[in-house]
């Protein structure tokens, strides 16, 4: 009956461990040389990333290459697609047509790439590194 009690406790903690990580899956950090993260706020899911060239390993100061992919989470029709090119302390925003009131915003820091998504007429923002 012990045995059973541990096992079940041990089970159960995972399953936490395992809620505790989805919970934080709207911030994400990855480090060069492939850097990636997504945001799932509002109807699109979007996927990120920074092309690891041969010239960015050469001179990590070099332009970052950023594609991004979103894709309406319900209609999951064809995927719209972006490509950004950033160097450090560059700004872009990224409004997907058909969907005026989602704003993306992508943003480089020194060898870091963030983005974020924010829906106007909404509180509700999140942010991935």
């Amino acid at each position: 009956m012990y045995r059973f009690a541990v096992i079940a406790a041990l089970i159960l903690l995972s399953f936490v461990a395992i809620s505790a990580q989805t919970v934080r899956a709207e911030e994400v950090r990855v480090s060069y040389p492939f850097m990636a993260g997504s945001l799932h706020e509002g109807p699109l899911d979007m996927v990120y990333y920074i092309d690891p060239t041969k010239e960015l390993r050469r001179n990590p100061a070099s332009a970052y290459h950023v594609y991004a992919t979103f894709v309406d989470r319900e209609l999951q029709g064809t995927p719209v697609r972006h490509r950004l090119i950033l160097t450090d302390g560059d700004e872009a925003t990224v409004v997907v047509e058909g969907y005026p009131d989602i704003v993306y915003r992508f943003w480089r820091v020194a060898h870091r790439a963030y983005a974020s998504v924010g829906v106007l007429g909404s509180d509700k923002m999140a942010a991935s590194e």
